[in-house]
């Protein structure tokens, strides 16, 4: 129990009210002292955090455009090898096309060769001697025209047209009448020139400029 003296008991309510004022604004600047340290410290905090975070950041965003960058330079690779791989394709079925017009041009090149012989010469090339001194090599030149006319159609078109035909019985006709001729007169050639309708469109033009009518 605290003792009190009489002077202590008489003190002036004035001087008691200041001393109590004292103390509470001492409480006061002692709490607004704290909060300022208090914010200081986390503003402290935050600028170091801050700091940090921007040390981390900008190696994390440098390392991320490289990332993107090299994620589209490989899509772009991916895009140019698929192209690559298709204009690839592209030339090689170009080639192929390309190959078969170039064979079936010299398969009709040698046919017309073969049916278009005028005179019997020993020394020409194989294929343009008369039907039947180059037997071998013309029948597989025969032979090959008659499988691609077999196998081709026209496009838009299930079944063979008129001069697709036209041909096939051109070649038959022509190895059946060689047959027979050299079967019954031993024939040795035939000058394929005179088979077609040309020599007997030079016959009537004779004619006609001899004044003759033909009805």
């Amino acid at each position: 129990m605290w003792l009190m003296d009489d002077a202590s008991l008489h003190l002036p309510k004035s001087a008691i009210s200041d001393a109590f004022a004292s103390c509470e604004w001492e409480k006061r600047l002692e709490k607004r002292g704290n909060q300022t340290i208090v914010k200081e410290i986390f503003q402290k905090n935050r600028e170091e955090i801050a700091d940090e975070a921007k040390q981390i950041e900008e190696p994390l965003q440098c390392d991320f455009a490289k990332c993107t960058l090299k994620g589209e330079l490989e899509e772009a690779r991916m895009i140019i090898n698929e192209l690559k791989e298709k204009l690839g394709k592209m030339k090689m079925e170009n080639d192929r096309l390309l190959g078969e017009n170039t064979k079936l041009k010299e398969e009709i090149n040698d046919w017309f060769d073969v049916l278009n012989v005028r005179v019997a010469s020993a020394d020409c090339s194989v294929r343009v001697k008369t039907f039947g001194l180059a037997n071998q090599v013309q029948s597989e030149i025969i032979t090959d025209m008659n499988r691609t006319m077999q196998d081709m159609r026209v496009k838009g078109k299930i079944i063979l047209l008129p001069f697709q035909k036209g041909i096939l019985q051109t070649n038959k006709t022509l190895v059946e009448l060689f047959n027979c001729l050299e079967e019954k007169y031993v024939t040795k050639y035939i000058i394929t020139y005179r088979l077609n309708q040309d020599i007997l469109e030079n016959f009537l033009s004779i004619i006609r400029r001899q004044g003759i009518l033909i009805s």
